[in-house]
């Protein structure tokens, strides 16, 4: 009687957990909370850069002016500086914008003050930071950073129709 009643009980137990398993799921898993997903950019979409080409070991550092962040900037990550590949932070900064809908430019520099109010900060901590905007940047919406700040700046517009300006 006991054995029957310790199968019964493990047949039970197993079914409970195959029923669920086995159902299929009717939605996709869609990212959570964390910021915009990582998705490869097309061949299709070029990725260009308003942002002079450096011609000097000391190049001028260059930042988004501060009216283009008050009005077009969606997005802002901030990470640790200690990266060991600039190129592969880079493009996962375009790689978030190309998966953040709505998103056309990124910029991403090192040495960035953080805002204030980041979580609960005054700001002004200097980290990697990777800032999304909803249109394609020009030229114009940029100038010289403060000393000390937006080291190796670079941009990309994620566009199909839009043809880069000249610096």
């Amino acid at each position: 009687m006991l054995s029957i009643t310790l199968l019964s009980t493990l047949l039970l137990a197993t079914s409970a957990f195959a029923i669920p398993l086995s159902k299929p799921i009717s939605k996709p898993l869609t990212p959570r909370a964390g910021g915009p997903a990582f998705t490869p950019i097309p061949a299709t979409c070029p990725v260009y850069t308003v942002l002079p080409v450096p011609l000097s070991s000391s190049p001028p550092r260059y930042a988004p002016l501060a009216s283009v962040d008050t009005s077009n900037q969606v997005y802002a990550a901030y990470w640790d500086p200690s990266s060991t590949n600039d190129t592969d932070v880079y493009i996962g900064c375009l790689e978030q914008c190309n998966g953040f809908s709505g998103c056309k430019a990124a910029y991403i520099a090192w040495d960035v003050p953080t805002p204030a109010g980041y979580y609960g900060t005054p700001g002004g901590d200097l980290m990697t930071g990777c800032l999304m905007y909803n249109r394609t940047l020009v030229v114009g919406d940029f100038g010289v950073a403060k000393e000390g700040t937006h080291r190796d700046g670079r941009m990309g517009n994620l566009s199909l129709h839009t043809i880069p300006a000249v610096w």
